[in-house]
Formats: structure tokens, sequence, C-alpha cells
């Protein structure tokens, strides 16, 4: 009777360890998840053998088997990859004054094959090269290279 009262234990760790992991929203990246799935296999492993021994087995031999190989590969997947959007991309940026950029004049600039509005504290003539700083709209705010 202990074994089977010890395997229920197991039973309610494993549920506690997934509502655990839903509450914190995967903050854990699901080992608490995958850590119940074990613990919830292994205790009714257990009880339909009728073996606390057999229980811890294979919960070791389950968490040896996804801490070596399942959490690198679960890790992969949850990765995020951050990419910069076309604005936040060409900050700092080289382009070149396609139409003359005055004081209080919007010119243009070309960066990678595409022409933007541009502006700047300066007058700047066309074929000048040019540094993005900001992006304001569809307007860049840039500076002379060289300037600072």
């Amino acid at each position: 009777m202990e074994k089977l009262n010890s395997n229920y234990w197991i039973l309610l760790a494993g549920i506690g360890l997934i509502v655990l992991e839903i509450i914190l929203g995967a903050a854990t990246g699901f080992d608490l998840l995958i850590i119940g799935i074990i613990f919830i296999i292994s205790s009714l492993a257990g009880m339909l053998f009728n073996s606390f021994i057999f229980t811890l087995s294979i919960i070791i031999v389950l968490i040896f088997l996804y801490i070596f190989f399942g959490r690198k590969f679960v890790q992969q997947k949850l990765s995020i990859e951050t990419k910069m959007t076309n604005v936040d991309a060409i900050i700092n940026k080289k382009g070149i004054v396609t139409k003359e950029i005055g004081k209080h004049k919007k010119g243009q600039v070309k960066i990678d094959g595409e022409i933007w509005l541009a502006e700047a504290d300066e007058e700047i003539a066309k074929g000048s090269e040019v540094i993005i700083k900001s992006v304001s709209g569809v307007t860049l705010k840039v500076i002379r290279l060289g300037s600072s």
C-alpha cells in the first residue's frame, strides 16, 4: 500500500509542475512541463506494476535523457531570433544624396537601391555621402559623412 501512495504523490507532483508551468507562462522554457509529464508517465507505470522502485527508475532514465538530449532540442525550437525591420536596419547606414537637402527643405537619399525623403540640419549637395541617424515616418534624418 505504501508503494501505491508514493506513486500517487509523484503523480500529483507531476500535475503540480504542469500547473506551475502554465502559471509562469513558459518562463522556464517548458522544463517544468516536460518534467511534470515524466513524473506522470513514471507514476502511472509504477502503479501499473505496483512498484515505486520502477517509478523512480523511469524518472531517472527519462530525466537523464531529457537533460542530455531533449533539452537542447527544445531550447533550439524555442529560440527566437530578432531581426531588424527595414526602418531599423538602415539606421547608421551610408547613403548618397540624389536630390539636394536644404536646411528647411527635404531632399532625397538613395540607400540599398531605395530612394527616401531626407532632411538635415545643414545643406548637403547632391552626390554627397550621408549617414542615417533616425527615421521619422518616411523621412530620414541624416548627417553628412564626416560631420558630428
